[in-house]
């Protein structure tokens, strides 16, 4: 930094230590252990039905999706009397979508009942600043943390179901901002908003080879079938935090 850089830099701070010497402290509100019920809804998400084929057009065929809600409970540890606490949070996603749909089997195409989705299950860590506010009933937070991301095809046509040989995982990031209305001693209403972006791929078999339909046998693949859920939407949430050292 040159030495004009410095100077200014000097007498911003002195400027700014006059502004706020006479301003009143503010504190991050501090509760005791919150745990918060929320439910949610993601903005949108992408499920690739082909992700491992070796054409480029096939790998990237998908199916767009815009109404993935969920539930879920983050529970608070705090670390300081200012506002600083760790957190972990578990949550659940799914999207179904129902109805008869065309589906390719033994080369034929037929028009069959189809139950068509996934669920994700992100389990997140991480840390939460509550910023400082002068009115005791309010309360924004900001987080960041990790996350492990667990999901599972839900695919059934006519009555053969999609089984995920393992609950695969992926791995990620989140970011959320949070605030926190108090309506009684320990009760608080509660929203948040989230960003993160997980991929999943999930490898997945049929329970049974073929079953009967309409009087006509229907036969599966046995071979291991290819998932891949990308959740990049955000997340926005609502719900109830509970500070349970004034409840309990």
């Amino acid at each position: 930094m040159s030495t004009g850089g410095f100077s200014r830099l000097v007498v911003r701070g002195s400027f700014l230590l006059t502004l706020f010497s006479g301003a009143p402290v503010l504190h991050g509100q501090s509760l005791g252990l919150p745990l918060t019920i929320r439910a949610s809804y993601t903005t949108s998400a992408k499920m690739y039905l082909n992700p491992r084929s070796a054409s480029f057009s096939v790998r990237n065929e998908l199916m767009t999706v815009e109404d993935l809600t969920g539930i879920g409970a983050e529970l608070q540890l705090p670390l300081t009397e200012d506002g600083v606490a760790a957190f972990l949070s578990v949550e659940y996603l799914s999207f179904v979508e129902e109805g008869d749909k065309p589906v390719a089997l033994d080369g034929t195409l037929r028009i069959l009942p189809v139950r068509d989705g996934f669920f994700l299950v992100p389990v997140e860590v991480g840390g939460l600043a509550a910023i400082p506010m002068q009115a005791e009933t309010i309360r924004l937070t900001m987080s960041a943390g990790v996350g492990a991301y667990f999901a599972g095809r839900i695919l059934q046509i006519v009555d053969v179901e999609a089984t995920t040989a393992s609950l695969p995982v992926g791995y990620g990031i989140v970011v959320s901002i949070g605030f926190d209305y108090r309506l009684s001693p320990g009760i608080w209403l509660h929203a948040d908003t989230r960003f993160r972006d997980p991929e999943v791929t999930m490898d997945w078999t049929y329970d049974r080879r073929s079953t009967v339909y309409k009087g006509s046998t229907l036969n599966f693949p046995t071979s291991t079938m290819h998932t891949k859920v990308n959740v990049d939407g955000f997340s926005i949430a609502g719900g109830v935090l509970v500070d349970l050292s004034e409840i309990f």
